[in-house]
């Protein structure tokens, strides 16, 4: 699967789920750990993307729902 795509806004965009890859799609293709590569097929080390997921907790943030709420997400673009 390509990395990078071109966005619906026509920008080149990072477009994976790396992190999801890497630490939970376990199956007969995936491998905890080696199921992400750098493009020259060697493993990307865990403290790499140990790092990719403690930026994205220490960045998360919440909004409160309330109901009849709704979100549109343009995923080419987030």
């Amino acid at each position: 699967m390509p990395a990078f795509k071109v966005s619906s806004n026509g920008h080149k965009v990072f477009f994976n789920q790396v992190i999801a890859a890497y630490t939970g799609w376990v199956g007969k293709r995936n491998e905890y750990g080696k199921t992400i590569t750098f493009s020259d097929g060697s493993y990307i080390p865990a403290k790499f993307v140990e790092d990719i997921v403690d930026f994205m907790n220490r960045n998360a943030c919440l909004y409160p729902w309330r109901e009849g709420d709704f979100m549109i997400v343009d995923n080419t673009v987030t």
